[in-house]
């Protein structure tokens, strides 16, 4: 037999069961329960309502900034090292299609032409063969020696002053010295023949033009021209692809790398 009385809810109405201390048995219309307290209230089901919990959680300020502050460290940490492969990809594509396409270029002035280019024109008398090729381009023969103001006047802006390899100093004029193409603010194409010596044509192809870095070695390569006009390498000389190197001429054999060595434009030092 349940030893208990009703009580009444404070609201709502409907019966509680009150078991006072000491029950070890409280009646339930699914079975008996085992209990000891000092006061037990068994609603019947359904008529007691649970309140909703009202907690709420959050970060403290200090927790918060500590993240932010973790944030900005790896974010100072790995940002500048993905700019600097972003660039290094972005120089890397843009150096094989110029290369590719200069190469096409010349192949299609030399069989427009009755004679070779190769011992037969020098950088003057090329330059205006390459700007057939080049729509909308300008010849502009001896203009990166020139002032400032020359090439404003000429171009409507004026030319990069190219850094060697390393950046130590400013790559040696005379190698852009005897013919020119502007093909557009994103393209330069320089040609030098010593001494009028028409079997010794460099070409300097800026590729990326008027935008920086404007270095020898990182957007601007240096290649030479065969007896059967085809582009050759410069020599594998590390002097003159060389982070040490103080020669004004540092950047000339990055060409041969940047060809073959994969990983080159990774190597970069941003």
């Amino acid at each position: 037999m349940c030893r208990f009385a009703y009580a009444r809810t404070a609201r709502g109405g409907g019966n509680l069961k009150l078991a006072p201390q000491g029950f070890q048995d409280v009646c339930h219309s699914e079975g008996v329960y085992p209990k000891e307290s000092s006061l037990l209230l068994i609603p019947k089901a359904g008529l007691l309502r649970h309140k909703p919990r009202n907690d709420k959680f959050g970060f403290t300020l200090a927790e918060v900034l500590i993240t932010l502050g973790i944030i900005g460290i790896v974010a100072a940490m790995t940002i500048p090292t993905l700019l600097a492969n972003h660039r290094s990809k972005v120089l890397e594509a843009t150096f094989q299609k110029s290369y590719n396409e200069f190469s096409q270029v010349l192949l299609r002035v030399t069989n427009v032409q009755d004679e070779n280019i190769y011992g037969n024109l020098i950088g003057s008398e090329i330059q205006y063969l390459l700007a057939n090729e080049y729509p909308n381009s300008k010849v502009t023969g001896e203009i990166y020696p020139t002032s400032p103001e020359f090439q404003e006047k000429m171009l409507g802006f004026s030319l990069p002053i190219y850094k060697t390899y390393n950046k130590s100093k400013e790559f040696s004029a005379k190698y852009f010295d005897d013919g020119s193409v502007i093909v557009n603010k994103g393209f330069f194409i320089f040609i030098n023949s010593d001494n009028r010596n028409s079997k010794n044509i460099q070409f300097a192809l800026d590729i990326n033009g008027i935008k920086a870095p404007n270095i020898v070695g990182y957007d601007v390569f240096f290649f030479g021209l065969n007896e059967n006009n085809y582009l050759i390498l410069p020599n594998d000389d590390p002097s003159l692809c060389s982070l040490t190197s103080n020669d004004e001429k540092n950047g000339y054999s990055c060409s041969y790398y940047a060809i073959n060595d994969k990983k080159y434009f990774g190597k970069l030092a941003w």
